[in-house]
């Protein structure tokens, strides 16, 4: 899911409880986490020329191409099956989104065609019936958030302000999504039903940058990254915003979760290179498993 997204360069006042752990184990060593449960992580990399998607096995193996354009493409979201990845591409002269099989093979199917506004940050819901995505197809240089059918029909919006609102995530149930957003200023995390009512809730009150939110599998935590600390880290929260945990001090951003919980993929600068890392759910074990000199980032792990 995406981005992932250092291209975007946010109700509560209830005192929240900020801890840190697995801090102290930046160090690369061997993953306790399960990497032959059969899952894949989807993810960007130059290693072709230009930015395509590629998959490969949580351990780092079994690389397999998902897309050939010569051009970016980005926001790699897997479907809930695990057979096809929704992604948004430039191959058309403006990013829309699309969806193709996860082998790489068949036709990839268009899910969009908004000429000139931006569509990305897909992500389908549990069910795979939806798709949250973001665009500017409403107000023109501002990103809202959206869902449509699977197909890319019936679409219609979930967060609309003035400020920006991107980079969405379901929660398990599919009554709420998570999201990032400018509307009090700063970029802060925030969670609003699916079906527009009730208030939408501010989860982050710190100044700076609150980004790249993904909820747990069992809907009970929400990685994400701040740059609370002096630069981008990955942090967990309950979905009310309590117990905010830093589980990275070497630099990390774009979080994904295993599909059991138990782990987390993320993409981090802290070698000189972008490079895709797994650790366990408390900052444990923190391992590179792309470890090479081409850009690979925007993890996203099969469900």
């Amino acid at each position: 899911m995406a981005s992932r997204h250092r291209r975007y360069v946010v109700i509560s006042g209830a005192l929240l409880t900020i801890s840190f752990g697995g801090c102290g184990s930046d160090t690369p060593v061997s993953p306790v986490l399960r990497t032959d449960d059969g899952s894949r992580i989807a993810f960007v990399t130059r290693r072709d020329e230009d930015m395509e998607i590629f998959t490969m096995t949580p351990a780092g193996t079994d690389y397999v191409q998902v897309t050939t354009n010569f051009i970016r493409d980005d926001d790699p979201g897997w479907s809930p099956d695990g057979q096809s990845i929704v992604y948004s591409t430039e191959q058309d002269g403006n990013w829309e989104m699309y969806v193709r099989d996860a082998d790489g093979g068949g036709t990839p199917r268009r899910l969009t065609d908004t000429y000139p506004h931006w569509e990305g940050d897909a992500t389908y819901d549990r069910d795979g019936g939806r798709i949250l995505f973001s665009s500017d197809r409403d107000h023109a240089g501002t990103l809202d958030i959206f869902v449509m059918d699977a197909d890319g029909t019936n679409v219609h919006a979930i967060a609309s302000h003035a400020a920006w609102d991107a980079n969405p995530d379901w929660s398990p149930d599919g009554t709420q999504i998570v999201f990032q957003s400018q509307r009090n200023g700063d970029w802060d995390i925030y969670i609003a039903n699916v079906n527009n009512t009730g208030a939408v809730l501010r989860l982050t009150l710190d100044q700076g940058l609150n980004a790249d939110p993904v909820w747990s599998p069992d809907g009970q935590r929400i990685a994400f990254k701040s740059d609370r600390t002096g630069r981008n880290e990955i942090w967990t929260m309950n979905p009310d915003g309590s117990s905010q945990r830093q589980i990275t001090t070497s630099g990390g951003e774009e979080p994904s979760w295993s599909p059991d919980g138990a782990g987390i993929a993320f993409s981090t600068y802290r070698d000189g290179n972008w490079e895709i890392y797994v650790m366990n759910a408390d900052g444990t074990n923190q391992t590179n498993i792309t470890n090479n000199p081409f850009t690979d980032e925007e993890p996203d792990w099969s469900r």
